[in-house]
């Protein structure tokens, strides 16, 4: 029963979670702005339906994915890179900044990531 009513508590957290996120969301990129950022933990595809096609998406990568290793890494740019799609419009980054620890060999394999796969949806 405890676990139940966690499980519902934390199903809740989430729906407001997603609630504030749709208000900013719609307020932000209803904007005049051309480049909208996104966070790690905002849907492209989502993001690109409320924008529309007219402007530039700037995101996403969990940058907790450079500690793991260059094939994961490459894996989950691809992810990302498809989650966004095939309009041009994206400036491929972290969906937030680089922690102190992060292996700079990593953040290199993850530009190269982009570059490579990128240039393979055109």
């Amino acid at each position: 029963m405890v676990l139940e009513r966690e499980r519902e508590r934390e199903r809740e957290r989430e729906r407001e979670k997603e609630t504030l996120s749709l208000v900013f969301n719609l307020f932000f990129f209803s904007s005049k702005y051309d480049v909208v950022g996104l966070d790690w933990t905002m849907d492209p595809a989502k993001a690109r339906q409320v924008v529309g096609e007219g402007k530039s998406l700037q995101g996403n990568m969990d940058p907790c994915v450079l500690y793991a290793d260059k094939e994961t890494i490459w894996r989950e740019t691809e992810t990302m890179l498809k989650e966004f799609g095939t309009n041009q419009r994206l400036i491929a980054n972290l969906g937030h900044g680089l922690h102190p620890t992060h292996n700079p060999a990593h953040v290199g394999y993850f530009i190269e990531a982009v570059q490579t796969l990128s240039a393979k949806q055109k």
